[in-house]
């Protein structure tokens, strides 16, 4: 497969997997609950000239681009897991309380691990309430640097925390705005199922210690 230059920036890693009930690694159902761009900005005026539009019609667009085109956006591949289940309800309830009209912005912009956290904090009365969930929290589409800077976070469903967070910076690119910020997510997903691979292998050998 290969490799795409992307930047990786380490946020958090619970290394006692199993303490919130579910272990991450070994479990191999999980439910997808979508893209939330509840904290994120686009930056870049003079690209992002319609912010309502963003809000209300691309949002669902992203989310719903992971479902019909499963086999390239395949989860289950990326992290080396059995069974998806979706719920995307609460993900697009979530995004329809983005204000529009601070959506866009021509400044830097950093969201923190702790309002990732508080993200997450929200996701509960899902179709399963205990098992593991894998989320994406957007800081930002940045066409100024021309690149998205994604969370990727799995959590425990019965408490929604996360057990697992990485925020990685990938190149957008395709045709139209959709498929062009769509680029940037599938190369999230590539690398950042390299990286679970890699800290899989490291706990389960750690865990036979």
């Amino acid at each position: 497969m290969k490799r795409y230059i992307i930047i990786v920036f380490v946020i958090f890693f619970s290394v006692n997997i199993k303490a919130q009930g579910v272990d991450m690694f070994q479990e191999k159902e999980f439910i997808w609950l979508g893209i939330d761009f509840t904290g994120a900005k686009m930056i870049g005026s003079s690209y992002f000239l319609d912010p309502q539009m963003i809000k209300s019609e691309m949002f669902d667009k992203w989310n719903d681009l992971m479902i019909k085109e499963i086999n390239k956006f395949n989860l289950q591949e990326f992290y080396d897991k059995r069974t998806r289940y979706n719920d995307l309800l609460p993900v697009k309830k979530r995004n329809e309380y983005v204000n529009a009209e601070t959506l866009v912005t021509d400044e830097d912009y950093i969201l923190s691990k702790k309002d990732v956290a508080s993200i997450c904090s929200t996701y509960t009365n899902l179709q399963r309430d205990k098992g593991l969930g894998i989320l994406y929290v957007v800081e930002s589409f940045d066409k100024i640097k021309n690149i998205a800077n994604i969370y990727v976070v799995f959590l425990d469903l019965e408490n929604a925390s996360p057990l697992y967070v990485k925020k990685y910076a990938s190149a957008p690119g395709g045709a139209g705005l959709r498929n062009f910020w769509a680029g940037s997510i599938h190369r999230t997903m590539i690398v950042s199922g390299e990286d679970y691979r890699i800290d899989m292998k490291k706990y389960l050998k750690f865990s036979k210690i």
